[in-house]
């Protein structure tokens, strides 16, 4: 008989946002360029294309986290019964469990992004004014 068990190094921890990252589509750059940077020169993050979907943001944990622990556990075991009468004759039975526990902890937060409407400045005559604006699909942190 025998046994196996394995924990991961710590839990899986990917952002939150709510389509899975292998699912992320980004336009091309002639679109990001039509809209505005992804972060601007003051390191505040820039506008999305749709969806909130700003590059820089929803591959961070700007927007929460999802975190997964695994655990697994693992028993084989074996059992050979030889046949009375019949030299080298045996009959095995194998069989073996396989158990993962999987704990998911999800916690979305709102994310707001920065727009400018390529007219108006900060008072210096040269910084954009840039307007704050919340993109998520919810407006108070929750619970995936």
């Amino acid at each position: 008989m025998g046994q196996y068990g394995h924990q991961p190094d710590g839990p899986r921890r990917v952002p939150s946002f709510p389509h899975p990252v292998g699912r992320l589509y980004l336009p091309d750059a002639d679109a990001w360029q039509a809209h505005g940077p992804e972060v601007w020169p003051n390191g505040l993050p820039g506008p999305d294309i749709e969806n909130g979907q700003n590059p820089i943001v929803i591959t961070t944990n700007q927007t929460g986290y999802d975190k997964d622990k695994r655990d697994y556990f693992q028993v084989n075991g074996k059992v050979e019964v030889l046949i009375p009468g019949v030299t080298g004759l045996k009959v095995t039975g194998m069989a073996t469990v396989d158990k993962e526990n999987r704990l998911d902890r999800v916690w979305q937060t709102p994310w707001t992004l920065y727009f400018w409407d390529k007219k108006t400045f900060e008072p210096d005559g040269k910084t954009p004014l840039l307007t704050k604006s919340v993109r998520s699909t919810f407006t108070s942190p929750q619970t995936g």
